[in-house]
C-alpha cells in the first residue's frame, strides 16, 4: 500500500474517533510486527545461507568450524530497531500535525 492511501486511511480513522495516541499505537503495532518476523525469518534464513556458503567455500577448503555470528546478528537486531523506530516517529509526527479535515479533503 502507497504512503498516500495509508495517510487517508489514519486519516479516515481519525474522523471516526481516534484519538493521536491509537494512531500512533496502530503504527507502532504494524512496524514492529514488520520487525519481529523480519528479525526471525531473515536469521533462520541467514543462519542457514551462511552456514551453507561458509561450509561449502571455507571449511573443505581450509578446514575448520563454523560458530554462529552473534556480533552480526545482534548488530542487525539493533539497526532493525533503530529503523523500526524511526518508522513510528515519522508518520506519527506528520499524522498528529494534520488537521482530520485536511486529510478528508485528499479523499
Amino acid at each position: 500500500m502507497t504512503a498516500q492511501k495509508r495517510v487517508k486511511q489514519y486519516g479516515v480513522m481519525r474522523a471516526i474517533g481516534m484519538g493521536k495516541w491509537q494512531v500512533t499505537r496502530m503504527i507502532a503495532a504494524e512496524a514492529l510486527s514488520y520487525a519481529v518476523v523480519g528479525i526471525v525469518c531473515g536469521s533462520i534464513l541467514g543462519l542457514y545461507l551462511h552456514h551453507t556458503i561458509y561450509e561449502k567455500v571455507l571449511i573443505t577448503h581450509f578446514g575448520g568450524s563454523w560458530n554462529i555470528p552473534y556480533t552480526s546478528i545482534i548488530i542487525i537486531i539493533v539497526l532493525v530497531l533503530a529503523s523500526c523506530v524511526i518508522a513510528i516517529y515519522s508518520p506519527s509526527k506528520r499524522m498528529s500535525n494534520m488537521e482530520i479535515t485536511e486529510t478528508m479533503q485528499t479523499l
